[in-house]
């Protein structure tokens, strides 16, 4: 733990590092991570089963083992910036557009959601706001393709 501390940074307080050693010492953090892990499998699977319901058939994301977000890749003509004004102002939720993950212009129909802070049925609800922001500049797309 010492060398990763280290690593991170080089002026960590010797009374802080003290009261997680005790810490650690009386407490069987394993089993709370444990518990952590449960909780937020929970949670990403309820994320999941929502990004099944209510995204559009050409949507695709991941399902982490690990961390704390889904990363979901909308079809190519949505702008997810523009989707997060459409998500905000419309529906009151939020996401990560993918465009601030790139230096490049990369994943611009692209989001990372969070799954960690939220209830089951937050996730749900969340998921159905942003899906039905996602169904909006669908049809804004559909009623002013220039290809019809």
């Amino acid at each position: 733990m010492n060398l990763g501390k280290q690593a991170a940074d080089l002026n960590s307080s010797t009374l802080t590092q003290r009261f997680v050693l005790e810490y650690l010492r009386a407490y069987d953090w394993r089993e709370h991570v444990d518990r952590l892990n449960a909780i937020y499998r929970s949670r990403r699977d309820a994320m999941v089963s929502a990004l099944q319901r209510e995204m559009p058939v050409k949507t695709e994301w991941n399902t982490p083992s690990g961390g704390l977000f889904v990363w979901a890749a909308l079809p190519d003509y949505i702008d997810t910036s523009d989707l997060l004004a459409e998500a905000t102002t419309r529906h009151q939720v939020a996401f990560v557009p993918g465009s601030a993950a790139y230096l490049d212009g990369q994943g611009t129909n692209c989001m990372r959601l969070n799954f960690s802070g939220s209830t089951e049925e937050t996730i749900a609800e969340g998921v159905r706001r942003i899906g039905a922001a996602v169904g909006d500049m669908a049809e804004l797309y559909r009623a002013f393709r220039v290809d019809r």
